[in-house]
């Protein structure tokens, strides 16, 4: 497994699918986390932010792993403007991401 760009990921055959399911997971997870921006509900993007950065690397997402860390690190501190920015970061990567089968 191995980022080739920044949002296109190749992977082994046993991983595509588990990866993909992944992606679609935080792809519906998306408006959950953009609720709890709007209501400042810092221990959810906390939480969020925690497992993100726990999990993505397992996925050959460690970029998403290093955001998720900031979301962690900004809601710890209530900063709302950097909460809601990076949030918009987890977005965008989230829905610009291509998982790929290595042949």
């Amino acid at each position: 497994m191995k980022l080739i760009q920044r949002n296109i990921i190749h992977m082994e055959e046993d991983m595509f699918e588990i990866t993909k399911k992944y992606v679609d997971r935080k792809k519906n997870e998306i408006n959950l986390l953009n609720e709890a921006v709007k209501n400042c509900d810092y221990d959810f993007m906390l939480n969020f932010g925690h497992k993100l950065s726990g999990s993505a690397a397992n996925y050959g997402m460690p970029s998403l792993g290093h955001i998720g860390r900031r979301l962690e690190l900004a809601s710890m501190k209530e900063q709302f403007q950097e909460c809601r920015a990076v949030v918009s970061e987890i977005e965008q990567y989230i829905f610009e991401v291509e998982v790929r089968k290595i042949d």
